[in-house]
Order: structure tokens, then C-alpha cells, then sequence
């Protein structure tokens, strides 16, 4: 069922455009990029995994931000915009909101899965696993954007040369 995921995040990361008002020519390489992101984050760590090699879930959701992160600023600088305008909406379907709720309630409350009860520190548990996912994310995003840095001097040069 990767591509209802994949199809799920590009309209979640379509609407947190336009809740982030975005303009309209910049919802399409937005949506695109969450897409990609889910894409790469579930194709990774799926069992089949991409290229006959299989990543954890927080390495995949790691590896995913970093893609964002570079065609994030390339397509970002030739559209004309920064590249947190696409950025943004499109890490948005990999955020581990999920996660921090239910280790919160796991926490708060405990809860019984299946036969067994979820004790205080498997709630810590799960709420370490949500920092990881949201450190993964952010910087892989910075990284991706360091990355690609060396790739925009052509673009910025065709930007000074129309403009004169």
C-alpha cells in the first residue's frame, strides 16, 4: 500500500501549503515533495526496501528529509522562492504526531495492547522514539539544504544575467 501513502502525502503536504498560504504556483512542487518524501520514507524501510537494501524506519524518514531538503532548494530557487516554502508543507505528512500522542496517553494513562499493558517505560519509549524521528527529519532538511548549496551558482547566475 505504498502508493496510497505516497498519494496521501502529496494532498497532506498539498493542504499544509495552503494552510501556510502559499501561493497557488507553488501547491503543485509542494505536494510533489511530500510525495517523494512518503515515497523514499516508506519504500525504505518496507520489507521489500528500495535497491535490494532495507533502512529502519527513522534512517528512512532521515534519508527522505535529506531529499527533500536538496530538491527542496533547487526547486525552490528556480521558481523563485525559498526553499522553506516548499520545505515545510512537505515535511509535513512525516512528522511523528501520532507517536507523541500515544506515548503521552501511554504515559498519562497506560494502555493495554493486546493482552500485555504498556508500562510507564515503554511510554518514555515511545516518546524517545518520536524526538528521534523529529531530530531525523530536521536535520536531514538542514543537511539536504547544506548539500545542495554547490548547485545553485548556475541557477543565481541565470538570475543576474536576466536581470541586467
Amino acid at each position: 500500500m505504498l502508493w496510497l501513502r505516497v498519494i496521501c502525502g502529496a494532498i497532506g503536504a498539498t493542504c499544509s501549503a495552503v494552510t501556510a498560504r502559499v501561493l497557488p504556483r507553488h501547491l503543485l512542487p509542494a505536494g510533489l515533495l511530500g510525495a517523494v518524501g512518503l515515497f523514499l520514507s516508506g519504500g525504505l524501510s518496507s520489507s521489500l526496501g528500495l535497491g535490494g537494501f532495507r533502512l529502519g524506519a527513522t534512517t528512512s524518514l532521515a534519508v527522505a528529509a535529506i531529499s527533500i531538503g536538496v530538491l527542496g532548494r533547487l526547486i525552490g530557487l528556480r521558481l523563485g522562492a525559498p526553499a522553506l516554502v516548499l520545505v515545510v508543507p512537505a515535511v509535513s505528512p512525516l512528522l511523528p504526531g501520532l507517536r507523541i500522542f500515544r506515548g503521552m496517553y501511554d504515559a498519562v494513562t497506560g494502555s493495554i495492547v493486546g493482552t500485555s499493558v504498556a508500562t510507564q517505560g515503554e511510554a518514555v519509549s515511545t516518546l524517545m522514539g518520536a524526538a528521534a524521528v523529529a531530530l531525523a527529519i530536521s536535520t536531514g532538511v538542514v543537511m539536504g539544504d547544506v548539500m545542495s548549496a554547490p548547485l545553485d551558482r548556475q541557477a543565481l547566475h541565470r538570475r543576474r544575467v536576466r536581470r541586467r
